[in-house]
């Protein structure tokens, strides 16, 4: 069974949004500069990576359902 490319796009949103989350928590519960850095630094390129993965699924499936 194949899964639709939109699909697989989908998910690893999901997945790489799971993870800026994470990253973020861990600084709130470990306030240490690395934790902090870290969520600041790669957990805001993670979720940004994951709002643009969404967006272009999204923004295809508008176009798709035009024509």
């Amino acid at each position: 069974m194949k899964i639709p490319s939109r699909e697989r796009v989908l998910r690893a949103a999901c997945v790489v949004a799971l993870a800026a989350i994470a990253l973020m928590v861990w600084s709130l519960f470990d306030p240490r500069p690395a934790p902090v850095v870290l969520a600041m630094s790669v957990g805001q390129m993670l979720g940004t990576l994951a709002l643009a993965a969404f967006l272009t699924v999204v923004i295809a499936d508008l176009r798709r359902a035009r024509f």
